[in-house]
């Protein structure tokens, strides 16, 4: 039986539910594993012109921790979030590497994470955003609506969710487009912005500022 642990937009019930058909997925800590700013999709995925975003990735790291979620998927679900997932890394994290916030899974079960390999520091510090390759908000909209559901959804998570979403993604930058198709009126196509912005100007007050607008940014 097989389980993703999901720590970016895999978090969103909707933007998971692209690749599978469960739609609960439980809150988990994974010990190992450092989140930041530094994966990119390789240039032979493209599929669009223009910059491109910098998206959430992990590394493998002893003395780091990450949250998100984890949910069961079928061989085939499996499969197309490999598909889904280019220029990751599909790893299996082992049983006494999770830690869960409220409802556990199965024992005896394979679950899996998609990360980076960098053959060192300078290469993934060589990835990190840019102008040409900006954190957007349109995907950070996503993985923090994801959490606000699981807060939600699990009172052992609320209050500590997204406090811990952001305490433990690194590499935030001022490289940062503002991307939303109505940016000065965002809830007509994000209903969570409001609470989105609001939790960014709980735990990120020096970036809430320096997100621009795209025509402004190019």
């Amino acid at each position: 039986m097989d389980y993703i642990f999901g720590y970016g937009s895999l978090i969103e019930r909707a933007s998971r539910m692209r690749t599978t058909a469960v739609e609960q997925a439980l809150p988990y800590k994974a010990l190992g594993f450092r989140r930041g700013w530094f994966a990119r999709i390789p240039a032979s995925a493209l599929t669009t012109t223009g910059p491109s975003p910098t998206y959430l990735g992990c590394v493998a790291d002893v003395a780091s921790v990450t949250n998100g979620v984890v949910y069961k998927v079928s061989e085939q679900e499996l499969y197309a979030t490999d598909v889904r997932e280019p220029g990751y890394m599909r790893v299996q994290i082992s049983a006494d590497s999770l830690q869960a916030y409220a409802d556990t899974i199965p024992s005896g079960v394979r679950v899996w994470i998609y990360i980076q390999q960098f053959e060192d520091r300078a290469q993934l510090d060589a990835s990190l955003p840019t102008k040409t390759f900006p954190i957007v908000q349109s995907y950070v909209d996503i993985c923090v609506a994801g959490c606000l559901e699981i807060e939600e959804e699990f009172d052992a998570a609320a209050g500590y969710f997204i406090a811990d979403f952001f305490a433990l993604t690194e590499n935030w930058s001022h490289a940062w487009v503002n991307d939303r198709i109505f940016p000065h009126r965002p809830f007509v196509h994000q209903p969570h912005a409001p609470a989105i912005d609001l939790a960014m100007e709980r735990y990120l007050p020096e970036q809430i500022d320096v997100r621009q607008v795209l025509r402004q940014f190019l």
